[in-house]
């Protein structure tokens, strides 16, 4: 007689997935105590998608075996496909602990991938190089071990070492030709390159027979906008959707043909999708919350700014860029970086990490005025050290993480020489921009135009504080302004950050630096003004978006 597990993998191995989450779900009630039971409809549910109820599958599992190595992995993987990459960390950190003498490569894959989509610090780093060296090791000793080469390729990949990561992939396909994924990987390596010709040669294959496979339609649709082919790829795209049951693809599929749609002036199809791309995110915004901690930021730093203790750092190295995500952040870097002098760093934490040292202290935001001189420099001199290995040669550094300009108050008393620079843009387009982008748990506000709403006033409020409160100068920006008047603008920015002029700047669409956020593609393209007013396309579907239009008059 078969045992419970048999039949489940006999169900799994005919690809009756929902049957075996049936079978699984009906064992747990049988015996609600038992780890293995749990594990199985884990199991089931990530195949079909459901990471949330692997989360809650594996709390349970961790909940009756703490000790369990499988229930915090897994409950790490999901959280990670969720987009909760803080709480994923702490889910790989447990299982590490657990599985400390063996071979961990997963996992400390698992954590430098996370540290890489929470930014580039020297942490994340040395995650990735001592991943990459548990992969070659694990390869030395077993070459054909595709799930090493897999993720090793993935992850030079996510740190831009596109051509490494393709000498995998391609060894890869060597073995296994049709492995889909590895294809879709490829060839996008090749596209966030730039190459496009070569990423089409590698996806054309694939593309009369297998259409319905998710990775290939996907890698199409990010190709199709190169080649003209934006209706071609929304068929596919149909196609895959309705033969794909994976809720990650899904929601990849719905964000893309929103994309698509919006190219072919569709707007009202490109909104239907976005809103079910969304609403599949699943993130719950609790706006009293960001109120309370909005509130206690202003209530901390509301002492006059000429009583307050600065850090004796004299740098001039940082250059923050902050606004609300899609406000023209990743433009405004990727012209500064064009300069000789000047390093794109893109989106990093370490200013989070700052002020996350400092509450542990119970020194932020109520205690920021106990701080004195002394502590300051030395969480200023943090910073520039970590930031300096970045670029040594540099005389500028650009940090473009847009939320820090919830920790400008403490910009300002850590870095008075520091250059700000402030992207606005019509709030309505903001909104919208970010609401047709896949977005991660840590911006729970994203995925619902009310909570996009209520988090966009938050940000103006808080921004007034600062300007009423702080002493380093702030060049505010409006994406608008740019578009219009690139140069003048270009050569303010440039003359903010006290550097002398240089024409590179306006030709920041053929600079070669990797770009991993997701406007990649948008910054190595000249200036165009599809994006200026969008909102004006989908005015019916703005909803409480439209009650922003006041807040342009209250800057």
């Amino acid at each position: 007689m078969k045992s419970s597990r048999d039949k489940f993998q006999g169900l799994i191995s005919k690809g009756r997935v929902n049957d075996a989450l049936k079978l699984a779900v009906r064992l747990c009630k049988q015996v609600p105590d038992s780890a293995d039971n749990w594990l199985l409809q884990a199991s089931a549910s990530a195949q079909l998608g459901d990471m949330n109820n692997v989360v809650l599958c594996c709390q349970h599992v961790a909940s009756i075996d703490p000790h369990n190595l499988s229930a915090h992995y897994n409950m790490a993987v999901a959280l990670q496909h969720l987009g909760q990459f803080e709480r994923a960390l702490q889910g790989y950190r447990a299982a590490l602990d657990i599985d400390i003498d063996s071979d961990n490569s997963q996992l400390l894959n698992g954590i430098a991938l996370c540290h890489l989509r929470l930014g580039l610090t020297a942490e994340a780093h040395s995650q990735a190089k001592s991943a990459e060296a548990h992969y070659l090791k694990a390869l030395e000793a077993t070459p054909e071990l595709a799930s090493a080469r897999g993720q090793l390729g993935r992850l030079l990949s996510a740190l831009g070492r596109y051509t490494e990561a393709r000498s995998h992939f391609e060894r890869l396909l060597q073995t296994n030709p049709a492995d889909f994924e590895i294809v879709s990987a490829l060839s996008l390596s090749y596209e966030q390159e730039g190459e496009y010709d070569k990423a089409v040669e590698i996806l054309d294959p694939f593309m009369d027979k297998h259409t319905h496979s998710a990775p290939i339609a996907l890698a199409f649709a990010a190709l199709a906008i190169h080649q003209h082919k934006e209706t071609e790829a929304i068929a596919h795209l149909q196609t895959s959707l309705d033969r794909t049951e994976s809720q990650p693809y899904v929601t990849d599929i719905h964000f893309a043909l929103g994309k698509l749609l919006d190219r072919d002036n569709a707007y009202d199809d490109a909104f239907q999708h976005y809103a079910q791309a969304n609403q599949s995110l699943g993130f719950h915004y609790n706006v009293a919350s960001t109120q309370k901690e909005f509130s206690a930021l202003k209530n901390a730093f509301s002492s006059p700014a000429s009583s307050a203790q600065i850090s004796n750092c004299d740098s001039d190295l940082p250059i923050f860029i902050i606004g609300m995500p899609r406000s023209g952040t990743s433009l405004i870097e990727q012209i500064l970086a064009s300069h000789p002098d000047v390093y794109g760093a893109g989106e990093l934490n370490h200013m989070a990490v700052l002020v996350n040292e400092l509450q542990r202290a119970d020194s932020y935001p109520a205690g920021i005025n106990n701080i004195g001189t002394e502590s300051l420099a030395k969480l200023s001199s943090k910073y520039l050290k970590q930031i300096s290995l970045l670029a040594p040669n540099a005389a500028r550094i650009v940090d473009k993480m847009p939320h820090n300009f919830m920790a400008l108050g403490l910009i300002d008393r850590l870095f008075p020489n520091a250059h700000v620079i402030h992207c606005i843009r019509d709030p309505r387009d903001t909104c919208l921009s970010i609401y047709f982008q896949p977005m991660t748990g840590n911006h729970p506000y994203t995925n619902s135009l009310q909570g996009l709403s209520d988090y966009y006033r938050e940000y103006e409020s808080l921004m007034r504080h600062w300007k009423q409160q702080i002493k380093i100068p702030i060049l505010e920006v409006a994406y608008e302004d740019l578009i219009d008047q690139t140069e003048s603008i270009s050569r303010d920015l440039i003359g903010f950050c006290g550097l002398n002029w240089d024409t590179k700047c306006l030709e920041f669409h053929n600079n070669q630096r990797v770009v991993t956020t997701p406007t990649y593609d948008d910054v190595r393209q000249p200036i165009y003004r599809r994006s200026a007013q969008r909102w004006k396309k989908y005015q019916a579907h703005l909803g409480p978006l439209n009650a922003l239009a006041g807040a342009i008059d209250e800057r």
